[in-house]
């Protein structure tokens, strides 16, 4: 990845990374990695609101940095902050939930022999389908 590096997480198919969930907003929130490496997340605005989980509770979020080893949560769609990294090395990545509803998916699912022109599908059990 190159520094700083802005990333959108929403709904819209313009998105660097893509969550096929109905709740969640079309431009949800930013993520910005700085030329330090440090992650800042900010809400942009979204219906459902973004969170962090501190302390064994979620936190909402305006703007923040968060750790690597933390959980985010995009409405009630959770996922680790070392998940969306991964995943924004592989440029472009989707996940659609099936019956429209948000799931989690486990952040030790390995995504090997992806075309990075193409975004990443997840499936709601988090398997990787490319169409």
């Amino acid at each position: 990845m190159k520094y700083p590096s802005e990333y959108i997480i929403g709904r819209h198919s313009s998105c660097d990374i893509v969550l096929l969930v109905n709740e969640i907003s079309s431009k949800h929130a930013e993520l910005v990695i700085g030329v330090d490496e440090r992650v800042f997340l900010t809400d942009c605005g979204s219906k459902n609101g973004t969170f962090l989980l501190k302390e064994q509770e979620w936190q909402p979020v305006r703007q923040t940095y968060v750790q690597v080893n933390d959980t985010v949560s995009f409405g009630s769609f959770e996922i680790s902050v070392s998940r969306l990294l991964d995943m924004l090395k592989q440029k472009r990545v989707s996940y659609h939930s099936a019956d429209g509803g948000s799931k989690q998916f486990n952040s030790s699912k390995k995504m090997e022999n992806l075309s990075q022109d193409k975004p990443i599908i997840l499936d709601v059990d988090g398997k990787i389908k490319n169409k």
